[in-house]
């Protein structure tokens, strides 16, 4: 494949004289060149393939004596040759065949381009593995090659790199005396030379910091043009950092394959027997096709009984396994104070979230996010998904919550997170909340009715994040009760979450002051507290929906298609600073069973060119959905006042919008015709009162046209379009709030207004309502939004 291996000994010759063609060479070139006077370029071939052979690394006989020594390294040089040529046993490398030839591909062996790989992933994923199977199959190819493994673990130890320094050098390089070169600069230059001078293979593994690699060689420009680097680790800065050509990721194994690994180690074959069928698919779904934790949970299981099984895989779901948690907590001990809570915070409560909400969030909580989710990413820690969603592997999550269980196992009041229903019910109804208790994330589908006692939440000084929510679509959903009668004044709370909040207003002792996101979804509030109005202060959300009964798109959408799919014509002067974002709608069916969903429009903008420049999510009320209804689902997306969307797109003529419906585990629907119709819609400001060219109103003595004066009413629509929503679903007579007697009908829609009002409009009976955000009472005014 790559050609023959060429090993010159130099016997009673010198290398310069081969080279050069001199001394006894070069008198037997002379007569060649007499002899063959028509074929001069034959003898040039020849002396150009002996300055190579001379250039290569060798044996020479004058440095070796006596000559039987000479003979048994070269006997031992080429045995160990041709058993790294021996083919490899690839079986042991279940699903890495494809990644192999890869990598290999990457290198490009053979050239004189700068070709070094790094190979980058999280714990356990099989870096290293794949790293050794790489050098295995090519080292034979080099002429000096050296596997440096566990470099991380040495640089912990005070000689550690020192020592794994003088063995590298000592072994590519085939001189015991390298072990005696320091790292003085006439030290370093030597080495810089004699590396530079054979063609090398070296693999670092488990690299933490590229000042590692400079202490074992310095630069990597140090070396041959045809040697090759290959660095395994977690950190993918560290790759950048030493400028790979190619950084390679290493993913999760496929289904089938990650069943494969597991069957060969619990199992010694690669399919497991019919009654255990059912059990390896479990526990190989649960590792997640990370190979360190499919071969540790096989072996563990290795001979074991069924019902061992069950209470083994009953027992990983509550507790992580020893050794695998291990590993993985090295990723975690790596990081400073600040980004180990961040991702303690994140694997606990915003996994699944989308991101720019999570930096958002963790930002209001006194942290640099944008960079530190950055490097959490880097480290393989957690990665965004093509829907700008947080993914953290499920064994990663398993380890942050252990860490926090570890705080006090016995005392779960003690602990800095909380999202255990009954650890939550316990400290709650037992007031044992401590201030080290930060967060509360509470699933109320899983808890009978809580009574909140007054002292409940009175220690937990630092609670920063508290969240109720209901998993199960749940008629009566809140379940937390007597919340004002609480003695707290929740001074640090800066995010508040709780759907359908049964009570008007927040408690009077509660402190607004540092709160930075309220979510109160479904809700009975009117206001924040009693006598006070505080939603001039509230800053916008990216989106204001709202879901109906229908079957239409309604007639002001200008651009309508069937299907999922609709391309809109621009005109050339459609993004200016008017423009104030896009109007989307989509007409979903539900031919499933199932009741009630909680879902989500995906909607992906696409430019003329292919090029997808964003994906925004109307996310829907828990809505009932009877077998074979329809619902009408209308979404504002306003994430076009962050200028890098808008400017990729302002160069298109036209933008194509695919809708997807995804339920409430974020997962598409892949049923036929699930999106039966779509429309969208261009929304613009108006800066002059009765200008009818299509565009958003404000007042006669506001003449803005500066965007950002429209971003403090968006938290008061999102507040709005929640209540009508909730009153239109909840209350039976659907009756107006103007008690004229007609009602809402079935099918009603929002039109967002300026920063004072909100026109509301029954598609069934033709009625108007103006309601006034802050307070949902009707206006009497008729200033609305035109739409074009």
């Amino acid at each position: 494949m790559y050609g023959q291996i060429v090993i010159p000994v130099f016997y009673n010759v010198c290398p310069s004289d081969v080279s050069n063609q001199t001394g006894t060479y070069g008198d037997a070139f002379t007569k060649h060149e007499e002899r063959f006077k028509k074929s001069l370029d034959k003898i040039q071939k020849w002396k150009d393939a002996l300055k190579k052979a001379a250039d290569l690394s060798g044996w020479h006989s004058s440095n070796i004596a006596p000559e039987s020594v000479l003979i048994k390294d070269i006997v031992e040089d080429i045995l160990n040759r041709l058993n790294n040529m021996s083919p490899s046993d690839d079986s042991a490398f279940v699903g890495m065949t494809s990644r192999i030839k890869q990598i290999i591909s990457f290198l490009c062996i053979g050239t004189e381009e700068n070709c070094n790989v790094g190979i980058w992933g999280i714990g356990g994923i099989g870096k290293t593995t794949l790293a050794e199977a790489v050098f295995n199959k090519i080292s034979y190819l080099f002429e000096g090659s050296y596997f440096s493994s566990s470099i991380r673990e040495a640089s912990e130890q005070s000689v550690g790199l020192n020592l794994l320094r003088q063995e590298l050098l000592s072994t590519v390089l085939g001189d015991e005396n390298m072990k005696n070169i320091g790292t003085s600069v006439v030290g370093r230059r030597l080495t810089r030379d004699r590396l530079g001078g054979k063609k090398l293979l070296i693999v670092f593994d488990d690299v933490s910091d590229s000042r590692q690699i400079e202490s074992l060689i310095g630069s990597l420009d140090c070396l041959n043009s045809k040697s090759r680097i290959i660095i395994t680790t977690r950190d993918r800065q560290v790759l950048v950092a030493c400028r790979v050509k190619h950084i390679y990721e290493v993913k999760e194994l496929p289904t089938c394959y990650a069943l494969e690994l597991f069957c060969k180690c619990a199992f010694k074959t690669e399919h497991p027997t019919v009654d255990y069928m059912d059990l390896s698919k479990m526990i190989a779904k649960y590792a997640g096709g990370v190979p360190l934790a499919l071969k540790v949970l096989g072996s563990f299981l290795l001979g074991r009984g069924k019902q061992e099984w069950e209470s083994a895989m009953s027992k990983f779901e509550r507790i992580p396994n020893k050794n695998i948690y291990e590993v993985l907590k090295i990723s975690y001990d790596g990081l400073d104070h600040e980004k180990q809570k961040i991702f303690l915070d994140i694997a606990c409560f915003f996994k699944g979230n989308n991101k720019d909400f999570v930096i958002n969030t963790l930002n209001a909580f006194g942290f640099s996010a944008k960079i530190d989710v950055c490097d959490l990413i880097d480290k393989s820690l957690i990665s965004i998904s093509h829907d700008n969603t947080i993914i953290m592997h499920d064994l990663l999550q398993a380890m942050a919550k252990e860490l926090v269980i570890r705080e006090s196992i016995e005392y779960p009041g003690k602990r800095s997170r909380l999202w255990d229903h009954e650890d939550i019910y316990l400290v709650l109804t037992k007031n044992m909340g401590t201030e080290a208790v930060e967060g509360i994330c509470l699933d109320m589908s899983k808890i009978k009715d809580l009574f909140l006692k007054p002292h409940a939440f009175v220690n937990m000084h630092r609670l920063r994040f508290l969240k109720f929510y209901n998993s199960s679509y749940e008629k009566n959903a809140n379940k937390v009760h007597d919340f004002q009668a609480l003695e707290s004044d929740f001074a640090e709370l800066r995010y508040l979450s709780w759907y359908k909040y049964p009570l008007k207003s927040l408690p009077s002792t509660f402190d607004l002051e540092n709160l930075e996101t309220l979510e109160m979804h479904y809700s009975n509030v009117e206001q924040l507290r009693n006598g006070v109005q505080d939603f001039e202060e509230a800053e916008a959300q990216s989106t204001a929906n709202i879901c109906y009964p229908g079957s239409e798109i309604p007639k002001w959408f200008n651009y309508r298609s069937s299907g999922s799919l609709i391309t809109v014509k621009l005109r050339p002067d459609w993004l200016n600073n008017n423009f104030v974002g896009f109007i989307l709608c989509a007409v979903a069916a539900f031919p499933k069973s199932r009741t009630e969903y909680n879902l989500s429009i995906a909607c992906q903008y696409k430019t003329s060119n292919g090029q997808v420049v964003s994906e925004v999510f109307i996310d829907t009320p828990y809505i009932d959905c009877p077998y074979n209804s329809k619902r009408v689902i209308i979404g504002f997306d306003s994430r076009f006042f962050h200028r890098h969307i808008s400017e990729s797109l302002s160069s298109s003529n036209e933008v194509s919008f695919r809708f997807f419906l995804k339920d409430d585990s974020n997962k598409y629907l892949k049923l036929p015709n699930t999106v039966e119709k779509c429309g969208v819609c261009l929304m613009y400001a108006q800066t002059h009162p009765g200008k009818s060219d299509g565009s958003f109103n404000t007042s006669e003595e506001e003449d803005e046209t500066d965007l950002e004066c429209l971003i403090p009413q968006r938290q008061k629509l999102c507040w709005l379009t929640k209540q009508f929503s909730s009153r239109c679903y909840e209350e039976e007579d659907k009756t107006n709030p103007d008690g004229s007697g007609e009602t809402y009908g079935d099918r009603w829609i929002i039109i967002f207004g300026n920063r004072c009002e909100v026109k509301v409009i029954s598609e069934d009976n033709g009625l108007e309502w103006i309601i006034d955000p802050q307070t949902g009472q009707i206006i009497s005014t008729n200033r609305s939004i035109m739409m074009r």
